[in-house]
């Protein structure tokens, strides 16, 4: 292999590998009730209730994401939380399903960039 097409190779892996995500902004569209928590790092809801949020991707540079399509929010176990995109862009209706931890995957153009610790409590 030339030098030329190793250094092409180490610039297309190293942008590939490269992101600007740099957390996840996330806020209740609805007024919280007893037990019901939404920030920066974790989710609390009671278990049958249902919460509509506000989420969209912060960046680490200029960046801005601009196409809700871009973002898939999805419970790493759907038994305990659901989460389903609302059609009004960059929100999301959250569900409580049975009670226990789990997270939310913040998935950016198919790639899973984050985590969102999540629990589901008794009513």
């Amino acid at each position: 292999m030339s030098l030329r097409a190793c250094l092409v190779t180490v610039l297309l892996v190293g942008t590939a590998c490269s992101t600007d995500y740099a957390g996840l902004e996330i806020v209740a569209d609805d007024e919280l009730g007893p037990g019901t928590v939404v920030d920066l790092r974790r989710v609390q809801i009671p278990e049958g209730r249902a919460i509509r949020v506000h989420a969209r991707p912060r960046s680490s540079t200029a960046r801005t994401f601009d196409d809700p399509e871009e973002l898939l929010l999805r419970a790493e176990n759907p038994d305990i939380l659901r989460v389903f995109s609302d059609p009004e862009d960059w929100r999301w209706v959250l569900v409580g399903r049975a009670t226990g931890p789990t997270c939310i995957e913040v998935v950016l153009g198919g790639v899973v960039e984050d985590c969102i610790v999540a629990r589901v409590t008794q009513r």
